[in-house]
């Protein structure tokens, strides 16, 4: 097949897939997309894995933050860094409570340079989960400005 063709066929059978899930709870919907996504990505297959995802975050009733973690860092190793940015910005939106999330898209920002951008979002996924905090003991995270502000004075004995 020639490449527009192709990539319109791989198009046509993620969204049979996904039309096929939809009697489908929305949650074992959006695991077996992922699951769907991994294979291809194992398989050398990384359109249909975009696809997959990309159907994850817009075509189901609701979805995680996961299904938006999973998109950017698709397109992360598919070296589509702003496309990555979106999705990570766009995941934010969907759930602005999702630490993980928000952490992942902080070590990414820090990845390429944008280190302001990166402590504020590991400073905000810290302060909403502090399991998290381990991150900030690294050394481009713990120059000063990324300690994690006290909720509440610190007790002395």
């Amino acid at each position: 097949l020639a490449r527009p063709a192709a990539v319109a066929l791989k198009a046509a059978s993620a969204a049979t897939f996904a039309r096929e899930l939809s009697g489908t709870a929305w949650h074992e919907a959006e695991k077996k997309l992922h699951a769907v996504a991994n294979k291809a990505i194992k398989n050398g297959f990384n359109t249909e894995a975009l696809l997959y995802y990309h159907h994850a975050v817009s075509s189901l009733e609701k979805c995680t933050g996961r299904s938006f973690l999973l998109l950017a860092l698709h397109l992360q190793r598919m070296r589509e860094f702003e496309l990555a940015r979106i999705a990570f910005s766009e995941g934010i939106v969907y759930d602005r409570e999702d630490a993980r999330l928000m952490q992942a898209w902080g070590l990414f920002e820090s990845k390429y340079g944008r280190l302001d951008r990166a402590k504020r979002l590991i400073l905000r996924a810290v302060d909403l989960d502090p399991s998290l905090q381990a991150v900030l003991r690294w050394k481009l995270f713990s120059d000063g400005h990324a300690e994690p502000q006290r909720t509440s004075p610190r007790h002395e004995g």
